[in-house]
């Protein structure tokens, strides 16, 4: 996969996952999912977007570790608490 889009769909995934509810920043990570092909982007109880991984050129797994991926670090980037403090 070119580094290009892999850096934009991290971003693009970053976007959808980070919630701000009541000023509160939250990861709600069942809002992306890989499924038949494409990450499946949602709101509420249905998909409002598709990137389909065969344009992409990465498989299931490599979109999986993406989404994973971002997510630990958008929970990082909102904790309250470094992940060096009391270490």
């Amino acid at each position: 996969m070119n580094k290009t889009i892999k850096m934009l769909i991290e971003k693009e995934i970053e976007r959808n996952i980070v919630v701000v509810y009541d000023d509160q920043v939250e990861i709600d990570k069942k809002r992306v999912d890989v499924k038949n092909g494409a990450i499946r982007f949602w709101e509420g109880k249905r998909v409002t977007d598709k990137l389909p991984l065969a344009d992409l050129g990465c498989t299931e797994d490599e979109a999986r570790a993406i989404i994973e991926h971002v997510t630990l670090n958008a929970a990082f980037a909102v904790s309250e608490h470094p992940v060096t403090e009391r270490f």
